[in-house]
């Protein structure tokens, strides 16, 4: 950028500063001032001497920042036609483990790999402002790769890169403010991902008090902040567990750089709380329970799990997370490497976590299993909800199974973003978006209330057998049409006698009321059972349907889950399940869900 454009952009900073700062109010620390300072680096080798995971998790993100050696560096690629976000990602994951590995080896090599990567981002001519998370994440990767390698860069790229994070980053972001853009407003993961990224750019770009003062640093806070309502009140993130991943990730990354300044202020409990969360909506194989748009992707147990267990005070979650670190194998996400300034230290031997837990908000959830030990355990999460939550689905009262180390119901996750009016009026038309493809009733043919109030837990027993009662009535009501009186669902897990249990209710529906769950095995039908079998392992689900004929079995329904159109993902290998009773006055489903034993 020619020079009198470079004194208009840092003049244009310092006409709209803020009032005042409370973390500019003394002297802004020389760098490295982001998340670690040299002695917090210095100090892993020694905790690594005392501690073989934090070891193990040094060796991984080594072996990381040596595959980067021969990665290419982010180029200017919008290949779906409106996000820069992979090459924004890469740019990240590579200048985090490179600069990690450098600042922990000494090995030149790790530092100018480094360079390599934040010259190609620096090089770009803008870091896509219009969709502008890619802008916060290319920002972070700066502002870490500059901050970090700071004192070993000459003065020619410090300020190549001080300028990069003005002009395409910061400068960007005070428009954003100034035009009210909806990440502004604390809507969902973009006011954590963008306020933190860009409150990073303000704090590796300034060379002062006063012009981290006049940046929007403080508004990138207050952004971040508000944003805790997400968790309230007990730990529940609306978007489901991929986008806690994510969205936490920059949170925390805001208030572990605040901290880094000695300014540390009390974790909100909501947010504690949501590290809890993240525990129990992982089943047993380690698969989260991917509500809304979350994939069923296995638990990454990113960095920001490490520091929130390490200040919860609760030893129990602290040692659930360096169990699920252990079972990694290799560095697997972009922030990896902060596991080595925030993993806790080794509680020791402490009684697990309850078995069973419950998670209220905006999409509450309930979670159950028979055992924390056997990776075999029967398990059970379910949700209520609304559809109109950011991300969401119409899955309200959606469940999920695994025991025999294998899940059997399933959520198939989101599909293409780039589908027509996916996130506007074509949302409902996707079958995995719509109540067609979910675990979950459904009256009359008709869909769930995409506009429903938030569908609460009415009742949790937390001690065996498991218990939790979700009243669905608002799920199938609107101002225009109600499909029944009443609709509650039922969800139950004695670990005793190893079953799930599912008891529906519908009062005078509108019409046949259908019991669907989406499977990956072709289920048989054995009589009033439908049983799936994989090698020696299976699960039996037998109905009972109310009012229904003595005697008479119900009627289970097998079908590919297939979309209605061929731009949606074809979900090859999974069907649905389902048994359909007819309108009447009072409609029941009870429906046990079992392992099924080797050789039955």
């Amino acid at each position: 950028m020619i020079p009198h454009v470079l004194a208009r952009v840092r003049m244009a900073i310092l006409a709209v500063g803020l009032t005042s700062s409370a973390v500019a109010a003394e002297s802004l620390p020389a760098h490295p001032r982001l998340l670690a300072s040299v002695a917090d680096v210095a100090a892993i080798a020694t905790r690594a001497e005392g501690d073989p995971l934090l070891a193990a998790l040094r060796d991984a993100t080594l072996a990381a920042a040596e595959k980067a050696q021969s990665r290419r560096t982010c180029e200017y690629r919008i290949a779906d036609g409106k996000r820069l976000l992979p090459e924004s990602r890469e740019a990240l994951a590579t200048i985090l483990h490179t600069a990690m590995a450098w600042r922990l080896t000494d090995d030149r090599r790790h530092f100018d790999r480094c360079v390599k990567e934040l010259d190609a981002a620096c090089g770009m001519r803008d870091w896509n402002p219009p969709h502008f998370l890619d802008t916060a994440e290319m920002a972070t990767a700066v502002a870490i790769g500059l901050d970090w390698l700071h004192d070993d860069l000459d003065a020619d790229r410090q300020a190549r890169c001080r300028d990069a994070l003005l002009a395409k980053a910061i400068v960007p972001a005070r428009a954003e403010f100034e035009r009210n853009a909806p990440w502004t407003r604390v809507n969902n993961n973009w006011s954590q991902v963008c306020g933190a990224g860009i409150a990073l750019a303000c704090l590796a770009a300034a060379r002062d008090d006063a012009e981290l003062t006049s940046s929007p640093w403080q508004e990138c806070l207050r952004v971040v902040t508000a944003s805790t309502r997400f968790y309230e009140p007990d730990g529940c993130y609306p978007e489901g567990p991929g986008y806690w991943d994510y969205g936490t990730s920059y949170h925390v990354l805001a208030l572990a750089a605040v901290e880094a300044l000695g300014r540390p202020a009390p974790v909100p409990k909501p947010l504690l709380r949501g590290a809890v969360f993240m525990t129990h909506v992982c089943g047993p194989t380690g698969t989260v329970f991917n509500f809304a748009d979350a994939p069923p992707s296995r638990d990454k147990v990113v960095a920001a799990r490490s520091w929130l267990a390490a200040r919860a005070k609760d030893p129990a979650v602290v040692a659930d997370v360096r169990r699920r670190l252990a079972a990694l194998s290799g560095s697997n996400e972009r922030f990896f490497p902060l596991h080595l300034l925030w993993l806790p230290s080794d509680p020791g031997r402490v009684e697990p976590l309850p078995a069973a837990d419950a998670f209220r908000g905006q999409q509450p959830i309930a979670a159950f299993r028979s055992s924390w030990d056997d990776p075999d355990a029967l398990f059970v999460a379910v949700k209520g909800g609304t559809p109109k939550a950011s991300h969401g689905h119409m899955d309200v009262g959606s469940f999920v199974v695994e025991s025999g180390g294998r899940r059997w119901i399933h959520d198939l996750g989101p599909d293409d973003y780039n589908l027509p009016g996916y996130f506007g009026d074509q949302r409902w038309d996707y079958f995995r978006l719509n109540s067609k493809s979910h675990n979950v009733l459904s009256i009359g043919g008709m869909l769930q209330n995409p506009a429903c109030p938030p569908c609460g837990l009415e009742a949790v027993t937390n001690r065996a057998p498991f218990r939790c009662r979700i009243d669905l009535g608002a799920a199938y009501a609107s101002a225009e049409r109600r499909l029944a009186a009443g609709v509650t669902r039922e969800v139950s897990l004695d670990p005793q006698a190893k079953v799930v249990h599912i008891r529906d209710l519908v009062v005078a529906p509108s019409g046949p009321v259908r019991w669907q769950v989406l499977v990956d095995v072709e289920p048989t039908i054995e009589g009033d059972r439908a049983v799936l079998v994989e090698g020696d392992r299976g699960l039996e689900l037998t109905a009972r349907i109310g009012p229904r004929p003595p005697g008479k079995a119900p009627v289970w329904s097998v079908e590919p889950a297939r979309p209605s159109t061929p731009r949606e993902n074809a979900n090859e290998g999974f069907w649905l399940l389902s048994c359909t009773a007819t309108a009447a006055a009072r409609v029941s489903f009870d429906v046990d869900i079992r392992p099924r034993s080797p050789g039955r």
